[in-house]
Protein backbone atom coordinates (compact mmCIF):
# COMPACT_ATOMS: atom_id res chain seq x y z
CA UNK A 1 0.00 0.00 0.00
CA UNK A 2 1.05 3.57 -0.61
CA UNK A 3 -0.08 6.28 1.78
CA UNK A 4 -0.92 9.96 1.28
CA UNK A 5 2.01 11.30 3.32
CA UNK A 6 4.53 9.27 1.35
CA UNK A 7 2.95 10.44 -1.90
CA UNK A 8 3.17 14.06 -0.70
CA UNK A 9 6.81 14.00 0.44
CA UNK A 10 8.09 11.95 -2.48
CA UNK A 11 5.80 13.24 -5.27
CA UNK A 12 5.42 9.58 -6.28
CA UNK A 13 1.72 8.76 -6.67
CA UNK A 14 0.17 5.45 -5.75
CA UNK A 15 -0.50 4.56 -9.40
CA UNK A 16 3.22 5.01 -10.16
CA UNK A 17 4.43 3.06 -7.12
CA UNK A 18 2.13 0.09 -6.56
CA UNK A 19 3.33 -3.03 -8.32
CA UNK A 20 6.94 -1.81 -8.62
CA UNK A 21 9.88 -3.07 -6.67
CA UNK A 22 10.95 -0.57 -4.03
CA UNK A 23 14.41 -0.78 -5.62
CA UNK A 24 12.95 1.06 -8.65
CA UNK A 25 11.92 3.97 -6.43
CA UNK A 26 15.17 4.63 -4.58
CA UNK A 27 18.30 6.51 -5.61
CA UNK A 28 21.14 4.43 -7.04
CA UNK A 29 23.51 5.09 -4.15
CA UNK A 30 21.34 3.27 -1.60
CA UNK A 31 20.01 0.34 -3.65
CA UNK A 32 22.69 -2.07 -2.46
CA UNK A 33 22.13 -1.33 1.23
CA UNK A 34 18.35 -1.65 0.83
CA UNK A 35 18.67 -4.92 -1.07
CA UNK A 36 21.01 -6.28 1.62
CA UNK A 37 18.58 -5.23 4.40
CA UNK A 38 15.66 -6.93 2.63
CA UNK A 39 17.67 -10.13 2.05
CA UNK A 40 18.77 -10.08 5.69
CA UNK A 41 15.13 -9.84 6.82
CA UNK A 42 14.14 -12.81 4.65
CA UNK A 43 17.03 -15.03 5.67
CA UNK A 44 17.01 -14.21 9.36
CA UNK A 45 13.28 -13.65 9.61
CA UNK A 46 14.01 -10.61 11.76
CA UNK A 47 13.42 -6.88 11.55
CA UNK A 48 15.98 -4.38 10.33
CA UNK A 49 16.40 -0.71 9.48
CA UNK A 50 18.04 1.08 6.57
CA UNK A 51 18.39 4.71 5.47
CA UNK A 52 17.36 5.37 1.85
CA UNK A 53 16.86 8.23 -0.60
CA UNK A 54 13.61 8.19 -2.59
CA UNK A 55 13.54 9.81 -6.00
CA UNK A 56 11.47 12.98 -5.97
CA UNK A 57 10.40 14.27 -9.36
CA UNK A 58 9.03 17.56 -8.02
CA UNK A 59 12.12 18.65 -6.06
CA UNK A 60 15.82 18.80 -6.84
CA UNK A 61 16.80 16.93 -3.69
CA UNK A 62 15.75 13.37 -2.86
CA UNK A 63 13.59 12.44 0.12
CA UNK A 64 15.66 10.91 2.92
CA UNK A 65 13.84 8.07 4.70
CA UNK A 66 14.61 5.66 7.51
CA UNK A 67 12.85 2.38 6.73
CA UNK A 68 12.13 -0.16 9.41
CA UNK A 69 11.61 -3.54 7.75
CA UNK A 70 9.33 -6.02 9.50
CA UNK A 71 8.70 -9.60 8.38
CA UNK A 72 4.96 -10.35 8.35
CA UNK A 73 4.08 -13.93 9.24
CA UNK A 74 0.85 -15.73 8.45
CA UNK A 75 -0.44 -19.17 9.27
CA UNK A 76 2.03 -20.66 6.78
CA UNK A 77 5.51 -19.59 5.74
CA UNK A 78 6.54 -15.92 5.89
CA UNK A 79 4.43 -13.86 3.53
CA UNK A 80 5.82 -10.36 3.17
CA UNK A 81 7.98 -7.57 4.49
CA UNK A 82 6.33 -4.35 5.62
CA UNK A 83 8.42 -1.18 5.42
CA UNK A 84 7.59 1.61 7.86
CA UNK A 85 9.18 4.89 6.80
CA UNK A 86 10.25 7.92 8.78
CA UNK A 87 10.91 11.11 6.78
CA UNK A 88 14.44 12.37 7.54
CA UNK A 89 14.58 15.00 4.77
CA UNK A 90 14.55 18.03 7.06
CA UNK A 91 17.08 16.46 9.41
CA UNK A 92 19.38 15.67 6.45
CA UNK A 93 19.07 19.26 5.17
CA UNK A 94 19.97 20.67 8.61
CA UNK A 95 22.96 18.35 8.82
CA UNK A 96 24.17 19.46 5.38
CA UNK A 97 23.89 23.12 6.39
CA UNK A 98 25.89 22.48 9.56
CA UNK A 99 28.64 20.79 7.57
CA UNK A 100 29.05 23.86 5.36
Amino acid sequence: AWNEHLARVSSIREASAVGKSILELVQCDCKDSLKLAIESCWSGMSSGAVEISLKNVAQARPVQMLLTLIVQFGSGPRKSITAIGQDLTELAAMKAMQER
